[in-house]
């Protein structure tokens, strides 16, 4: 309990850097992309949240086409060529847009964190068909934040107005050679949920209904155009937006409800 509550200390809330987290990668990198989970509402207070990402085997997809008009559509597998990846010896496989994705513990001392595997997009040279498909954050029990002394003691919920961060590490897939593909946007079904606060006590509600904020997770994969340049015919390329579908974001949010905080 000691070393948790020295690590509370050092991870001050309220104090997320002014500059915009990186949201914008090159194929193929391995890297985490940097979420903002907050509850403005008054006296409410944010106790967990989640992520479920567009990795299929179902998803929502969104071209953007040359000429400017878009088309969205569901798309199951086989993908087409656009979506699909070549691993390093060159083996063809249907591409998972973010792989392998983990909860980060940037904030351990706030938050417990868990994944869910699921069926998804073929990916990886083994052509694996399991990975990640949910990440969570959920306050840990032993927070207690004092709104005098702006310090976490022991309460369970992070109140309304400060801003933490939670990040989400991934690898991402190389785009095949052969595509027009330019721009690849992951957007994943975040949600956070919002508990009421007894101002007067600082404790969760007992039985009140949990508010829900859903945001996107963004994440921008762009073409390595010096080593993996467009075909000539592709002129500037295509950008193409993938989400889960709203079954799975719904999944996600009931989740998120029947957590205790």
């Amino acid at each position: 309990m000691k070393n948790i509550a020295t690590l509370m200390f050092l991870l001050p809330l309220g104090m997320v850097s002014t500059v915009q987290a990186e949201t914008t990668f090159t194929e193929g990198a391995r890297d985490a992309v940097t979420l903002h989970p907050s509850c403005r509402n008054e006296n409410t207070g944010l106790t967990a949240m989640g992520v479920v990402l567009p990795n299929g085997p179902e998803i929502k997809v969104t071209v953007d086409n040359p000429d400017g008009e878009e088309t969205t559509f569901t798309m199951m597998l086989p993908y087409p060529d656009a979506l699909i990846s070549k691993d390093r010896k060159g083996n063809v496989f249907n591409g998972n847009p973010i792989m392998g994705a983990r909860p980060s513990f940037n904030q351990a001392a706030l938050f417990g964190t868990d994944f869910t595997n699921a069926t998804v997009a073929t990916f990886g040279s083994k052509s694996e068909t399991e990975d990640t498909k949910m990440a969570f954050w959920k306050l840990k029990g032993v927070n207690v934040y004092d709104i005098e002394s702006n310090t976490l003691i022991t309460l369970p919920y992070v109140p309304e107005g400060e801003l933490v961060t939670v990040e989400l590490g991934f690898a991402l897939p190389k785009f095949t050679p052969e595509s027009c593909l330019a721009t690849m946007n992951v957007r994943g079904a975040q949600v956070a949920r919002c508990d009421q606060i007894d101002s007067a006590t600082k404790t969760i509600l007992v039985g009140s209904e949990p508010d829900i904020r859903k945001k996107r997770m963004r994440l921008t994969v762009e073409r390595d155009l010096e080593n993996n340049p467009l075909p000539a015919h592709c002129g500037e390329g295509i950008s193409v937006t993938l989400e889960p579908t709203d079954a799975e974001a719904a999944e996600l949010e009931a989740k998120i409800m029947t957590m205790v905080p």
